[in-house]
């Protein structure tokens, strides 16, 4: 028995609080003391309160859930990009290996994009794309990705475009905050669940057997919705 995953980061603003609320109470109704979980979840009470604040912020605003899509589309695609330069690092062809291995020293001197604040990560973004078109154009030649930069530039002008289009001058401040927010609640999220998976594992199932199942329901809800959501694009 162990606590399932989900892919925090592809909720909407409004399904990440509801989810992580409704964690909330599950803990509050088992009791962090008797969970072992004291510690983090007081951490994890004020991130969540914090999220709430920014949530209402945004509930007030023009800010919509169609710029967390856009946000999330332009994440997969640097990601995917990414990992097709770390597998040529591993490439029979030598010259293809040592291409990659150049950008790759790119994108790790860049740091993770996807952990930036949106308006960071959009000019973090094309400063990146213009130093791997000027100083790595051979590379992405060589590696073949070329494309995948491409792609990175269409997505991230597509974000900005509809952020331009979005943007209340409140709602532009509390969208990067939300950004924010939610990491630090699904870190502090995430460090309950290994615990509590750790303690399953070494106290045995019986005090976690309850709570495990109803948060593994909750689970499974926004897991559903996220696989619908997926669904629709690829039918699209």
């Amino acid at each position: 028995m162990k606590l399932k995953s989900i892919n925090l980061r592809k909720l909407r603003n409004a399904e990440h609080y509801q989810y992580h609320t409704e964690v909330n109470d599950l803990v509050v109704a088992a009791t962090a003391e008797s969970l072992n979980i004291s510690t983090l979840f007081s951490a994890y009470q004020q991130h969540l309160k914090n999220e709430g604040t920014a949530m209402n912020v945004i509930l007030k605003s023009e800010f919509t859930d169609d710029l967390v899509d856009a946000d999330n589309e332009r994440d997969s695609t640097f990601r995917g990009f990414y990992d097709q330069v770390k597998s040529g690092t591993n490439h029979f062809n030598p010259d293809i290996k040592a291409a990659s291995e150049r950008i790759m020293f790119v994108l790790k001197d860049t740091g993770n994009l996807n952990e930036l604040p949106f308006n960071e990560q959009t000019a973090t973004t094309s400063a990146l794309i213009d130093k791997l078109r000027t100083e790595n154009a051979d590379d992405l030649s060589t590696t073949n990705t070329s494309v995948w930069v491409d792609e990175i530039e269409a997505k991230n002008n597509a974000f900005e475009n509809l952020a331009k289009t979005r943007y209340t001058k409140e709602a532009g401040k509390t969208s990067l905050r939300m950004k924010e927010v939610r990491l630090d609640v699904d870190t502090i999220y995430r460090k309950m669940v290994q615990l509590v998976n750790a303690l399953i594992l070494v106290n045995g199932e019986a005090d976690y057997t309850h709570f495990v199942n109803e948060l593994n329901e909750r689970i499974d809800k926004y897991n559903l919705i996220l696989a619908q959501r997926e669904g629709r694009k690829a039918e699209a």
